[in-house]
């Protein structure tokens, strides 16, 4: 890979990793400073641009830790119909919720940076889903995955 291509790649994934933070912390300055502490902590190797994006996994842990010392404090974000139900979510299940929407992870590849089972993983992800979902139908509108 060339040297503006991998620059470009390496933007892109810490524009990812920013995002997912945000997502989580539901608070610029708090995400931003969770970030700066995690890439701190989890220099990118000279050699990641052989390894793929694996170098992102410590950093997202090191972010998954530090949301989750705040627990249920972290739960504000703005206050739109999808904010506000993502503010609603505990901090795990939004952080989940992210991974996999910014990421595209799957539950397995998330429970590696959040370090539960990915069992676990897929029940924040339903719970996730189903509270952003809920927001979306107008009131008084059933809800149903087989119609």
């Amino acid at each position: 890979m060339s040297g503006l291509a991998e620059t470009r790649r390496v933007i892109e994934v810490l524009q990812r990793v920013i995002a997912h933070a945000r997502a989580v912390f539901g608070d610029v300055a708090l995400a931003d400073e969770a970030v700066r502490l995690a890439l701190s902590r989890n220099p990118r190797p000279a050699e990641a641009a052989d390894a793929g994006d694996a170098f992102v996994i410590p950093v997202l842990r090191a972010i998954s830790r530090t949301a989750g010392t705040r627990g249920e404090a972290g739960r504000s974000v703005p206050l739109d119909a999808v904010g506000g139900a993502l503010g609603g979510l505990a901090t795990r299940d939004r952080e989940c919720l992210s991974l996999q929407a910014i990421f595209g992870f799957d539950a397995y590849r998330i429970s590696e940076v959040t370090g539960e089972s990915a069992d676990l993983t897929e029940e924040r992800l339903r719970r996730g889903v189903l509270a952003v979902g809920s927001c979306l139908v107008p009131r008084g509108v059933g809800m149903s995955l087989n119609s």
